[in-house]
């Protein structure tokens, strides 16, 4: 991740070097990003790079979103284990790449939460765990963990109460944070964070070129 907005002359390089750091390692996609302040595409390119954009909002105070659905903290082993299986049917659906990163991804978040750096909300019908949230957090900064809602639970305004309590939680205990999100531009993410009250204060801007992967 860059800490300034490339050359486009340069774009190739930086993907080179981004090459050269995971020589030897089987990589799908080669991702260069940098910040932007500025909504305007001040460095056009007409190569062969795909480009992505994405959207970074950012909210100060809780949103209020009655829950359709019982929320409850995930604690327990059963809590993790449910939150694992809903995690590794949302990223198969992506596909095998995925689905590996999935299971590495929601171990990374149990170890977390058990070491205090995240906490995670999940929401059940029944004894079905269907959608999670959940967010780190330190005094300056929270951002959430990627969240999942079982497709057949889709748009019915359950994220947005799992969101709502995770963010008033966070800031009971980080009063000074400020809540960081990234969604693609354009994206239902981006209009449903916009709802929730979050402001746009910049974007993402990536360079993605095919990588090299072991299957």
């Amino acid at each position: 991740m860059l800490d300034r907005t490339p050359a486009p002359s340069t774009y190739a390089i930086w993907i080179a070097e981004h090459a050269r750091a995971f020589e030897g390692v089987p990589v799908k996609r080669h991702v260069v990003v940098w910040e932007t302040a500025v909504a305007a595409d001040a460095a056009p390119y007409d190569g062969p790079l795909e480009r992505e954009r994405s959207t970074v909002l950012t909210i100060r105070r809780p949103p209020i979103r009655e829950a359709p659905i019982t929320l409850h903290e995930l604690v327990s082993d059963g809590d993790w284990n449910d939150t694992a299986a809903l995690d590794a049917t949302h990223w198969s659906s992506l596909g095998d790449d995925f689905a590996a990163f999935g299971g590495w991804w929601s171990g990374v978040v149990r170890r977390d939460a058990a070491a205090g750096r995240c906490r995670v909300w999940g929401a059940r019908d029944g004894d079905e765990l269907v959608a999670f949230a959940g967010m780190y957090a330190s005094d300056r900064w929270a951002r959430f963990i990627t969240p999942v809602t079982a497709p057949a639970y889709r748009r019915r305004e359950i994220f947005s109460a799992l969101a709502s309590v995770a963010i008033a939680a966070t800031l009971r205990t980080h009063p000074d944070a400020t809540v960081v999100i990234a969604a693609e531009a354009g994206s239902a993410a981006e209009r449903t964070y916009l709802g929730l009250g979050f402001a746009p204060v910049g974007e993402l801007r990536a360079l993605v070129a095919d990588g090299v992967h072991a299957m």
